[in-house]
């Protein structure tokens, strides 16, 4: 018998490794799970007890496509991970991370990708850094987040430091090797791996064998390649990519956020591992689009324009005002390739315009879809926001095909917009914040067992990303528990969420435990920061 600081009892143990459920307890001691017993065998005194009540009690979930490394440093809560039981989060996905060189670099580099604004790019940074270390050291010494993070270097961001900015040519002899050289200090001081953002600029310059030579630097570091793929030659062909990637650098492959209604995509997946290459993918179970405020759209056309990249919004603006500006950039902003029908304008505050489609609007005002966009970006500016995918194929009820759920090696990634509290209208989506809940619900659907679901989210791509020490339920393994009951574990349906709201969040997470410090109790969140970073 041992003095406990947590016991929970009287609950269905699930282990993370897909074994059967057990009716049991689990002890924590310190930061590390004391025991994990069937029935009441070997229970001690503790000083806090849960009740579990039959509840589920399993690994906290892992998160392998998060975006928080600059967010957490100013809001360390991140409320919409913990309501989902997320207690691990992969960040440093599509390209986009903490590295290389400084501070100030990073700032500017992920504000040209439009992935934060102008304000926080000038808040102050609680630490400042100038290495993959320095910035783990920082972290960890900046006052605590509410779950563990650990990271990818970021191509992108690698590409155009080293490069000198959005540079569409091969990099020479010296920037390859300096390249090589960033990506290796970045394994040794701790990244999980590598990702890409081949959709994106810089990493859409460079070519597959760019690629392949910097993923045989993760290969010999057993690291992982992770990448938002190079949706530009189609999906199937993007995913045939990643794994030629893999295959000829020998390096682990994550594709991120592969949409579900491209089976031909997971077979070519299916295919790969049926022959022995380790490839998984993470995908977002349910999308209802990005809401996309007017200025905030003016950085992305700059963020996906070549020739606007290195200039900045104000002369994307100018640019705007002219005929050519307008072409240039219809052909370059992803935004403008959806259906007006299915572009809303919202939270307008105008009862002229509220709710209505750019089609709609367009037609009554006798010009162009992409024409109206721009004259509201020009006249409205923070005062217009565009729905973009309101009406996509995977906001429907009966999706995803349950062939495509069914695949062992396919785990949800949230994916969730960079929130900024200070301006949280400017960018959200409305149901990545329930990305656990609605994959639990769509592979439960498609009769894929409970156990087997929760070891996807769990010890699955913690395997996946050598995190070693979390993801199971284990006698001296990380103390990173939830307690909840998957049928009451909710979030909105697509057609009940307030769109005006960027602050949804599941409910029915009942406790979340993070290296043994309860961070939610009875469904509410604590002020505790526990959470580490994870390393190699």
């Amino acid at each position: 018998m041992q003095a406990l600081d947590i016991l929970v009892t009287n609950a269905r143990v699930i282990d993370g490794t897909g074994k059967d459920a057990f009716m049991g307890a689990v002890g924590i001691k310190g930061d590390k799970i004391a025991f994990v017993a069937r029935g009441a065998a070997g229970i001690a005194e503790a000083k806090t007890v849960i009740d579990a009540g039959g509840k589920v009690v399993c690994p906290g979930f892992v998160d392998p496509h998060a975006h928080l490394e600059l967010l957490i440093l100013h809001q360390p809560r991140t409320e919409a991970y913990v309501a989902q039981g997320i207690t691990t989060a992969v960040n440093g996905n599509c390209g986009h991370s903490v590295t290389p060189y400084g501070t100030d670099r990073v700032l500017e580099y992920q504000y040209r990708n439009g992935l934060i604004t102008q304000r926080f790019r000038e808040t102050p940074t609680p630490f400042r850094w100038n290495s993959f270390s320095e910035y783990i050291a920082g972290l960890a010494a900046a006052g605590g987040t509410a779950i563990n993070h650990g990271f990818l270097l970021g191509h992108g961001t690698l590409r155009w430091a080293v490069m000198g900015g959005a540079i569409n040519r091969p990099p020479n002899e010296d920037e390859r090797k300096e390249l090589k050289r960033l990506v290796r200090e970045g394994l040794e001081q701790g990244a999980l791996g590598m990702s890409t953002g081949l959709a994106y600029i810089p990493s859409k310059y460079a070519d597959t064998d760019e690629i392949v030579e910097l993923a045989e630097v993760l290969a010999e570091y057993d690291a992982t390649y992770a990448s938002h793929i190079r949706y530009q030659l189609g999906i199937e062909a993007a995913t045939a990519e990643a794994i030629e990637i893999g295959r000829r650098s020998g390096a682990r492959v994550q594709v991120s956020h592969l949409h579900m209604g491209a089976p031909g995509a997971y077979r070519l997946i299916a295919d790969a591992v049926a022959e022995g290459q380790d490839v998984a993918a993470d995908t977002i179970p349910r999308s209802t689009g990005h809401l996309v405020r007017g200025d905030r759209l003016v950085q992305f056309i700059m963020t996906m324009s070549p020739e606007y990249f290195d200039v900045g919004v104000d002369g994307v603006l100018d640019a705007m005002r002219t005929p050519e500006g307008r072409r240039l950039f219809v052909h370059q902003e992803p935004f403008f390739t959806h259906d007006p029908a299915e572009v809303y304008i919202v939270n307008t505050g105008d009862a002229s315009l509220e709710g209505r489609t750019v089609a709609d609007v367009a037609s009554a005002r006798s010009v162009s879809p992409p024409d109206l966009i721009f004259d509201l970006l020009l006249e409205k500016g923070r005062e217009v926001t565009f729905w973009f995918g309101k009406d996509r194929q995977d906001a429907a009820p009966d999706f995803p095909p349950d062939e495509v759920i069914r695949y062992p090696w396919l785990s949800p990634g949230t994916d969730i917009l960079m929130v900024e509290d200070w301006d949280p209208q400017g960018w959200y989506e409305l149901m990545r914040p329930g990305c656990n809940v609605t994959f639990m619900r769509q592979a439960r659907r498609a009769g894929v067992r409970l156990e087997e679901v929760i070891r996807r989210m769990t010890s699955f791509p913690a395997k996946q990303f050598r995190i070693r020490d979390r993801g199971v339920l284990e006698e001296g393994k990380a103390a990173d528990v939830i307690v909840f009951d998957p049928d009451a574990f909710a979030y909105p349906a697509a057609d009940e969420i307030d769109y005006s709201n960027p602050y949804t969040r599941a409910t029915g997470m009942d406790y979340v435990i993070v290296n043994g410090t309860i961070v939610m109790a009875e469904g509410r969140q604590l002020d505790a920061l526990p959470g580490r970073p994870v390393t190699r």
